[in-house]
């Protein structure tokens, strides 16, 4: 009896190592092997392995796109009110979708780009879905990207430690950005990039500023956190865009035998909706921009915000003529037709260009953390900024408010409040910020919504004129105005978690990034 028990045994410890050695040569199921790994190894170590179906195209550089819709089923908070949490949506316009594009570059790298009709993310959730995404594909965090088109009609992710609906809303967003990684890794095919441009002169332009079109409104310049003017760009702001700002910048993907993909970096604040009593979820006017380029050119289409800071369209649209084959008949509905307007435009420019091919090479990505000064220019405001907010949390009186916020010299009722949170904070403020270089293609991101005089001096400074500039990436930390913001005076500046100057530092660094990038 004895030795059968040893005999059994053995022969258990037997039939067990060759099962493993089963798997270690491939022969057990690729799939729940390579799950099994990702599961096992933090989400963050770059040595996991990439999982079997982005194994598929590893040899040849690929692309793969996917879409998902990401409408909230419940009524929930609105992002884009500023802290009015009483704007509860009731319904929807157009479902907001989410987008991913998976791009293998031949050599053993892939990286996932996301696209959110969402107005941000916030840090922790971010870094929780990106974790969820990475043991999902095996791909390291540092190549997935998660951007917002930034609606203000969207979901408010900031109430979801407060919010039911908006805490089960954000298990459902993280489930589906894996649903959406994993489709888009099987959808990849092989591809040929390219670059382009669409002026859209005329569609976008700085808001704040209500003078006539094409008035000069003052001189901005470029200066450190000292006030030392710097050389990389100085330029006059007016109230209609210059070429270069009304640029839109496009990355097109010619797939073997499938949809031609177009990712889109733009630069235009959506609609205002802090002015509305509109209670309906809306993709704003991304919507039917990419409803109109794919309809056009029957391709797919994923936006992505650019430097939006002190750009805006959508929300003077209603009051002012500007270039563009629409008309303004329904107040709710005007970005519908300013989309559509600038999507026949954007195409019409597609079909004048020259596309550029562009050489593809190894995904090389930088993450970092910059450190700037915190602005602590207003915090004796604070003893102000309380009552008034104590005023509107109990009351709702938004045109007392109003008139309070203008007494004590605040632009807004957000811009009160946010002065209260800024007592708190310590003399620097830190923020993520990530470089990625495909081939001669780079993008930079920056989570904060950065004005575009910002984003053309890191364009100056950029060693490939083949970039994008891309805002609301990853998380969200306010606004980050230029030197002619903080002086000529608007709202951004008032909540800015940013001192006056360190816009222009962070583009430095920025820029610092991108040649050592560049370098490897």
């Amino acid at each position: 009896m004895k030795k059968g028990l040893t005999f059994l045994l053995l022969a258990v410890i037997i039939l067990s190592l060759i099962g493993c050695g089963n798997g270690g040569t491939g022969e057990s199921s690729g799939t729940e092997t390579q799950k099994e790994t990702a599961e096992s190894k933090p989400a963050d170590n770059t040595e996991i392995e990439p999982s079997a179906e982005v194994d598929t195209y590893r040899d040849t550089f690929s692309v793969g796109f996917a879409r998902v819709v990401i409408t909230p089923q419940d009524p929930v908070p609105m992002a884009g009110y500023g802290n009015n949490d009483r704007r509860i949506s009731k319904g929807y316009l157009e479902d907001l979708l989410l987008t991913c594009v998976a791009i293998a570059d031949g050599e053993g790298g892939t990286m996932l780009l996301f696209s959110s009709d969402l107005q941000n993310s916030k840090d922790h959730i971010t870094e929780a879905t990106r974790s969820s995404v990475s043991r999902a594909t095996g791909i390291p965090t540092e190549n997935i990207l998660l951007t917002a088109t930034h609606t203000h009609s969207g979901v408010d992710l900031g109430k979801v430690n407060t919010n039911e609906n908006v805490a089960k809303y954000v298990e459902m967003y993280e489930q589906k950005l894996v649903d959406a990684a994993l489709q888009a890794i099987r959808d990849m095919k092989p591809a040929e990039m390219y670059w382009g441009t669409a002026d859209l002169t005329g569609y976008n332009f700085v808001k704040h500023y209500f003078t006539d079109l094409g008035e000069v409104v003052g001189d901005n310049y470029a200066a450190d956190a000292n006030g030392k003017k710097l050389v990389s760009y100085v330029g006059k702001i007016v109230r209609h865009t210059t070429e270069a700002n009304g640029m839109m910048y496009v990355l097109k993907f010619e797939r073997e035998g499938d949809k031609t993909v177009y990712l889109l970096n733009w630069r235009a604040h959506p609609n205002m909706t802090g002015g509305s009593d509109r209670t309906d979820i809306s993709a704003d006017y991304v919507a039917p921009l990419r409803e109109t380029i794919e309809a056009e050119t029957g391709g797919l289409v994923s936006f992505y915000e650019g430097e939006a800071g002190n750009m805006n369209a959508t929300s003077r649209i209603a009051d002012e003529n500007v270039p563009g084959e629409y008309t303004v008949s329904q107040k709710d509905q005007y970005y519908v037709q300013y989309g559509t307007a600038l999507g026949k435009k954007a195409v019409e420019e597609f079909n004048k260009n020259e596309w550029v091919k562009l050489e593809t090479g190894p995904i090389t990505t930088i993450q970092t953390v910059h450190s700037g000064k915190a602005n602590h220019t207003t915090d004796k405001m604070a003893t102000l900024a309380r009552p008034i907010s104590q005023y509107y949390v109990e009351t709702n009186d938004t045109a007392g408010t109003r008139e309070m916020c203008v007494n004590a010299g605040f632009a807004s009722i957000y811009a009160a409040q946010h002065s209260i949170s800024r007592t708190s904070l310590g003399a620097t403020y830190d923020i993520e910020i990530h470089a990625t270089k495909i081939g001669n293609f780079m993008m930079v991101h920056c989570p904060n919504e950065i004005f575009d005089t910002l984003g053309l001096m890191i364009r100056d400074g950029s060693p490939s004129p083949y970039l994008f500039v891309i805002g609301y990436s990853n998380e969200q930390n306010f606004y980050i105005p230029s030197q002619y913001g903080f002086e000529y005076g608007c709202y951004e500046a008032d909540c800015t978690n940013w001192a006056p100057g360190e816009g222009e530092v962070l583009v430095q660094h920025m820029i610092e990034l991108l040649k050592e990038l560049d370098a490897k």
